[in-house]
């Protein structure tokens, strides 16, 4: 009898490590990264950026020196698409930093636009940075109101009648000048 348990033990035994391998292979086991990019696809060619944002404070995908795209007084059209695997509804919110010498502003190109889980969103607006009161272009920031989150954009398109300034659509394999401000930004391809 105690050796009829021992094998039954051991079948037992062997049987939960092949049930857990099978999960950590189906990604639904503890402890593996990567769950969030299973199926992920880039919106338009081969790249996509991911940000990988901490838990606390401002965290954004950031690039800096848009003043060499974009210039005061100009109406320009901001389009990007952005893709989060959350599963729930996140809002994003698209940013132009400005300064005018003395005191920085921090603009709303659009505030808290929708982009539901697991699905490619278009994120758009027409902007004018006005010199006069907000003085000119610096720095440009692509976030969500959580954190801590990770999120995907591709093929980022800034317009000026009709007339493209600049695109970003990393499909030259590098992150194309965007940083992360207390966030990790990385080029990823379909996974």
């Amino acid at each position: 009898m105690k050796r009829a348990l021992s094998v039954l033990g051991i079948i037992l035994g062997v049987l939960v490590i092949l049930f857990l391998a099978g999960c950590e292979e189906a990604g639904a086991g503890g402890g593996g990264g990567g769950e969030e990019t299973q199926g992920f696809v880039p919106h338009g060619g081969t790249y996509a950026l991911k940000v990988e944002t901490g838990d606390a404070g401002w965290k954004t995908a950031w690039y800096y020196d848009i003043e060499n795209h974009v210039s005061a007084d100009q109406t320009y059209h901001y389009a990007v698409w952005v893709y989060q695997e959350t599963g729930s509804d996140q809002q994003f919110t698209l940013t132009l930093k400005s300064s005018d010498g003395s005191t920085e502003h921090y603009n709303s190109v659009f505030y808290q636009q929708t982009v539901p889980s697991g699905e490619w969103t278009l994120l758009e607006a027409d902007f004018t940075l006005d010199s006069a009161t907000l003085g000119n272009p610096t720095d440009l920031y692509l976030e969500s109101a959580t954190n801590p989150i990770t999120f995907y954009f591709d093929d980022f398109v800034i317009t000026q009648n009709d007339t493209e300034v600049v695109t970003w659509d990393f499909e030259d394999g590098t992150e194309q000048g965007w940083q992360g401000n207390n966030a990790t930004v990385t080029v990823v391809t379909a996974e």
